[in-house]
């Protein structure tokens, strides 16, 4: 993956712009928990590691590939080896939230941890699902962006860009921003998640809302083929049966590794979209999930978790994408405002998804 991290680097300094450091507004207190101080206690660090060390297990999804969620296992499992019983699961984005909000609405199993951007995490625990841990008593870094309230702590983010096939598609006439992807000429052409709401939602604050719907009114006339899963979307780019796409940057590594001719355009500003890790209520083994994510939320886990991903944590300026994003524009969403405004943001993902499919 080092090559991998070269690579982001320099797609990132290609971007230019002046610097646009990770979003440090304070959050409003609407978005904690009352039930904060309650937590402290039981979530002090060797607490939870003698809790969850007993029973040795926990079960996290996330949408990696296997083999690279199961090596990042294998990392925590070296640093806390009385976890045996940590598993992955791997779940494509499209499905994973109807599978998490299915479970936990039926009073469980299911997953211990799960990842998901800052409005819709808002939305689940609205709906009962999360479970509240005192960050800083677990001993977790804490800041406004990195831990936001009591049920989310930030664990990664990935990127979001243009990806194209080279030997259908020419550097010089490939899509760079945007704009370049509602040419009439790449109609019929384009791949696009299942899912695009949560991607365009960066341009919430940079465009507006009305933005945003007519943006994708246009672009759903270049009938683009949807996906499931980004990974399909970067595997259907390598293979030529889609000319151009817009996706995730760590979910064309495997792709670009294996020696696809493809390359990736990130736009100006770069999308960026923070992911937040959180407790499931439903799960089987909530201390196995604060201490899985205590180590995530840490320098050396988020650093395990960013190579062998491709994605990393803009909150810890350890990583490599918080020093190249310092160097770059940005369209994401301030933590601040994906919490208070996590209704208006979550509809704003639900209508795009809907003028996509066309339903």
């Amino acid at each position: 993956m080092k090559q991998a991290a070269l690579g982001l680097a320099l797609l990132l300094a290609a971007c230019g712009g002046s610097a646009a450091p990770a979003n440090t507004a304070p959050v409003s207190s609407a978005g904690a928990s009352t039930t904060q101080a309650a937590a402290s206690g039981a979530d002090s660090f060797e607490a939870v590691k003698a809790a969850a060390e007993k029973s040795g297990n926990v079960l996290w999804y996330d949408t990696l590939a296997q083999d690279q969620g199961d090596k990042i296992l294998k990392a925590f499992m070296a640093d806390y080896p009385a976890m045996k019983g940590a598993k992955y699961l791997e779940i494509p984005s499209g499905q994973r939230v109807a599978r998490v909000t299915q479970e936990s609405r039926a009073g469980g199993p299911t997953a211990d941890v799960d990842f998901m951007s800052a409005a819709g995490t808002v939305s689940y625990q609205s709906q009962g699902f999360l479970m509240d841990v005192d960050w800083k008593a677990l001993g977790i870094r804490t800041s406004p962006d990195m831990t936001p309230n009591s049920y989310m702590v930030a664990v990664t983010a990935p990127m979001h860009g243009i990806y194209y096939n080279t030997k259908k598609v020419s550097e010089a006439e490939a899509p760079k921003s945007m704009d370049d992807l509602l040419d009439p000429k790449w109609k019929g052409r384009m791949g696009l998640w299942s899912r695009f709401g949560e991607q365009m939602t960066n341009y919430y604050t940079i465009w507006g809302e009305q933005k945003v719907l007519d943006y994708t009114k246009k672009l759903v006339q270049q009938q683009p083929k949807q996906f499931d899963s980004n990974f399909t979307i970067a595997q259907s780019v390598g293979a030529g049966e889609l000319d151009v796409s817009y996706t995730t940057y760590h979910t064309t590594l495997p792709t670009t590794e294996k020696g696809a001719p493809v390359k990736f355009n990130p736009p100006d500003p770069v999308p960026v979209s923070p992911l937040f890790g959180y407790v499931l209520k439903y799960g089987q083994y909530h201390d196995g999930g604060k201490l899985l994510l205590h180590w995530l939320a840490s320098p050396k886990g988020a650093q395990v978790y960013e190579d062998v991903s491709g994605r990393g944590n803009p909150f810890l300026p350890e990583t490599k994408m918080a020093k190249m994003i310092g160097n770059a524009k940005t369209a994401q969403i301030p933590v601040d405002v994906a919490v208070k405004e996590a209704e208006k943001i979550n509809k704003l993902a639900a209508d795009v998804d809907r003028i996509i499919s066309g339903k």
